[in-house]
């Protein structure tokens, strides 16, 4: 695909996330996959790495994953170009300051360098001064934060940057403008979801800014979840209700009920008032076949 193709790809892929048409999107990824031979200069031209790079947060897993592998194929194929070194030094050929610009690293060559040296991004690595205010705690912190938003993403770095301020400068204001205990443990907290990668979601919407500073600065322990955190704790929930203390009502077995999972009818029940007295009772079922457990109101 040349670059006019390539434009034309990607305004069609805008319209699929706008219009959330999964079959378009997948179809248009898949043409960019095998059609895209990835070059430090196309990416810079098109911007379509920022679009493909949004999408591995995508809810939609099979869109997720093959931006993934997109992002991954790419990195490869700019790894593979001419060596950085190379375009630095310009040679004798009388290239212009600005052409000789080219040879700065862009933020996709900077992670595959760090990948391929068995390192992760960090503001070190991409030499970015985190020493903005007279603060030692502040300045470690907005370090630290930077690190966790740039662990998977081919973002520039004044970008990330930008949104570690932004994050540093909301908790503090939450923490009256003191450094001690209260910002201390909410900039942790902060770090320790970031980083989890399990967790590209959150890192993806804190730079793309669907997530702001000041939303990200107030959100609980289970908004800042992983998806699959979310899923173990709702399990964990629903075990311990059913496992729960306490006197019950003596189960009975019916086949009235059909199991979801083994579709046999052979259910034990019982119901307990789990909310206020006048909304209905809640029923809790378990298949005696398989141990497949539900509940409905």
């Amino acid at each position: 695909m040349d670059s006019e193709e390539i434009r034309s790809a990607k305004a069609s892929l805008e319209k699929a996330i706008q219009s959330k048409n999964t079959e378009t999107m997948l179809d248009i990824m898949n043409r960019l996959r095998t059609g895209v031979v990835a070059t430090e200069e196309l990416l810079k031209e098109t911007r379509l790495g920022l679009v493909i790079g949004k999408l591995r947060s995508y809810p939609n897993e099979k869109v997720n994953e093959c931006a993934r592998e997109i992002v991954k194929k790419w990195k490869t194929d700019v790894s593979r170009g001419r060596p950085l070194k190379n375009t630095a030094t310009g040679g004798t050929n009388g290239a212009s300051p600005a052409s000789k610009g080219a040879g700065v690293a862009t933020p996709i060559q900077k992670q595959t360098q760090n990948q391929s040296s068995g390192g992760q991004r960090t503001f070190k690595t991409d030499k970015v001064n985190v020493n903005l205010t007279d603060d030692k705690i502040r300045n470690n912190c907005v370090g630290l934060i930077y690190n966790a938003l740039a662990l998977d993403t081919d973002a520039d770095s004044s970008l990330i940057l930008k949104r570690s301020v932004e994050i540093d400068a909301q908790v503090l204001a939450r923490a009256s403008g003191n450094t001690g205990s209260e910002y201390r443990n909410r900039m942790r907290s902060l770090y320790m979801n970031l980083k989890d990668k399990s967790n590209p979601k959150l890192r993806a919407s804190v730079i793309s800014e669907d997530i702001n500073a000041q939303r990200l600065s107030n959100m609980n322990s289970a908004e800042l979840a992983s998806e699959d955190r979310r899923k173990e704790d709702a399990k964990l929930e629903q075990e311990n209700l059913f496992h729960a203390q306490g006197a019950k009502p003596q189960k009975a077995i019916t086949d009235l009920f059909t199991c979801g999972k083994c579709r046999q009818k052979k259910v034990s029940y019982y119901q307990m008032q789990t909310r206020s007295a006048d909304e209905p009772m809640t029923t809790f079922c378990e298949c005696v076949v398989c141990g497949n457990r539900w509940k409905f109101s």
